[in-house]
């Protein structure tokens, strides 16, 4: 609920007081805008991901795709399915995300895969992240993009020189959900 000077948020547990509110929960801020009469455009994109055992250092990089991680496990994923909210795997995609791998990395091919399973990554309309000021509702701003693991750091930053500075250091107007308004 906004209020003048800010916005009383109420959970189940209590009734919080805020200046300001940044929107940036995944799939599920489409919901928490409709509350507010404001269309955030996202929509559910399942991605698969595969896990190996852990390996000796192969990824100097991560490349697309596919990451190494320091207790030397590989994170492979290229899958982006419109599946609604279904988070299952499927051995289709995992055999081609094998197939993809094993071709990216061939030393991959006698590697042990632990783990197969499958998340939910919001997606914009346009495919591109929604940052910034809700025009309509001062103090409020959105963050929403399909890559928010890898971009979190510098979607922080640009959020909080939002509210702290009135603007961020750099250039993000091509993010605005402004664009969807017209």
């Amino acid at each position: 609920m906004e209020r003048r000077g800010g916005f009383t948020i109420v959970t189940a547990r209590a009734a919080i007081q805020a200046k300001n509110v940044v929107i940036a929960a995944g799939i599920w801020s489409k919901a928490i805008g409709e509350k507010l009469n404001l269309s955030i455009p996202v929509r559910p994109v399942r991605g698969q991901i595969l896990i190996t055992e852990p390996l000796q250092p192969l990824l100097k990089y991560t490349m697309s795709g596919m990451r190494q991680t320091q207790n030397g496990e590989v994170l492979i994923g290229y899958s982006k399915e419109e599946a609604g909210m279904d988070r299952r795997t499927t051995l289709r995609v995992v055999r081609q995300t094998v197939q993809m791998a094993i071709e990216a990395v061939p030393k991959l091919e006698t590697a042990k895969l632990v783990r197969a399973f499958s998340g939910l990554r919001v997606m914009p309309q346009d495919g591109l992240p929604i940052l910034g000021v809700i025009p309509e509702h001062p103090g409020l701003y959105v963050a929403v993009m399909h890559s928010g693991y890898t971009l979190s750091p510098l979607v922080g930053t640009v959020i909080a020189e939002f509210i702290v500075d009135g603007q961020p250091s750099i250039s993000i107007d091509e993010y605005s959900i402004t664009r969807f308004l017209q």
